[in-house]
């Protein structure tokens, strides 16, 4: 496996293109390729993150190809192996960088080809839920004073509508669990379950209290203000885990639920006295607050072309994008990630999954 990420790590000072990159990963994995190895191969990945010079600006795509498993690899792990070898996908976390864990999930699910296999197996709740019982023996042990994300994201996914018909036995072990969890640390993560669940309209869960904030030509815009932020030990986890992920990316601030990329990019970049969420910003665009522009200038508002996320132009680069690059490639952005912190990166260095995105001024 030091061999693959030494070969990975020249690919990427020669500025070899995308594809050139993604067609060496692949040759790592085969049917006949064990949990064990992949497990392994995993942990070697997420430590030998490359940290590539700024002028190749390569998609952050190209870190996540390595971890692509093909069906007939996944075909030979049982369900609870496969359930371990999607929660040691370290790119899983940024579900924390969407409006919400469960449009986070879905947003992976589309990329990530264990996990959706993994929902598709009729016994998917038993693997799963075998997993999530083992994971929460920590909370009665030293290491209980972290914030464990392996259990939310694990809740996140014990939500989705595949795994309904064991919705009831679900529901009774995250019950119990949620019994041994400190408010003190996991503080809004007590309710992510339930979250996700209200989210896909399963079950009923209590809404938000909503308020308005007013785009530059006077038109409300809806937005969520929250009485509480994340726990102190949440924050951490999460600048942890994206300091490991995106080592190329700059954070400005530590994680909060409090704004959104969205109220940042739109609304108000103040990181002091912004306090608001902002899941929709299509006010600003449609009542001419702002106009769809030809080109990148610094200052300008970047919106992703799916929508899922919103920037500040900072920096615009000179001559055309390296090969396999888009125009994204060609500017600097600085954005609120979810509930991350704000990051300066490059604009197809990110969480997201569409690097593909509009100027607005």
């Amino acid at each position: 496996m030091k061999k693959l990420v030494k070969v990975l790590s020249v690919l990427f000072v020669l500025g070899f293109s995308q594809s050139i990159v993604a067609g060496a990963e692949t040759a790592v994995w085969t049917d006949k390729t064990s949990y064990s190895d992949i497990t392994s191969q995993y942990a070697e990945l997420a430590e030998n993150v490359p940290v590539f010079s700024e002028e190749l600006r390569v998609s952050s795509d190209v870190l996540k190809s390595p971890y692509q498993l093909p069906a007939a690899t996944i075909a030979n792990l049982t369900t609870t192996e496969l359930a371990e070898v999607v929660l040691a996908y370290p790119y899983l976390s940024d579900i924390y960088a969407y409006n919400s864990l469960q449009e986070g999930l879905e947003a992976i699910r589309k990329t990530y080809l264990p996990l959706d296999l993994l929902l598709k197996r009729t016994d998917a709740p038993v693997g799963l839920l075998e997993v999530y019982q083992s994971a929460s023996q920590e909370l009665g042990t030293k290491k209980a004073r972290r914030f464990n994300m392996k259990l939310e994201l694990l809740e996140v996914i014990l939500a989705q509508k595949e795994l309904s018909g064991e919705r009831d036995e679900i529901t009774a072990v995250y019950s119990q669990v949620l019994d041994n969890k400190d408010p003190g640390i996991y503080g809004e993560s007590l309710t992510s379950y339930l979250d996700a669940l209200a989210e896909q309209k399963i079950t009923p869960y209590a809404s938000d209290t909503t308020t308005t904030v007013k785009t530059p030509k006077g038109s409300n815009v809806s937005v969520i203000k929250y009485g509480s932020d994340l726990t102190d030990a949440k924050k951490t986890e999460i600048n942890n885990s994206m300091a490991k992920n995106y080592p190329k990316a700059s954070r400005l601030t530590s994680a909060t639920k409090l704004f959104n990329c969205h109220s940042y990019a739109w609304y108000s970049s103040n990181t002091s006295t912004n306090k608001y969420w902002m899941n929709d910003p299509a006010k600003y665009m449609s009542d001419g607050s702002y106009k769809k522009q030809t080109g990148f200038k610094s200052g300008q508002k970047l919106l992703w072309a799916d929508k899922s996320h919103s920037g500040i132009i900072s920096m615009v680069y000179q001559g055309p994008p390296a090969p396999g690059n888009n125009a994204m490639s060609m500017v600097k952005v600085k954005s609120k990630w979810g509930q991350a912190g704000v990051y300066e990166h490059a604009g197809n260095y990110s969480p997201y999954t569409n690097n593909l995105g509009t100027a607005w001024q």
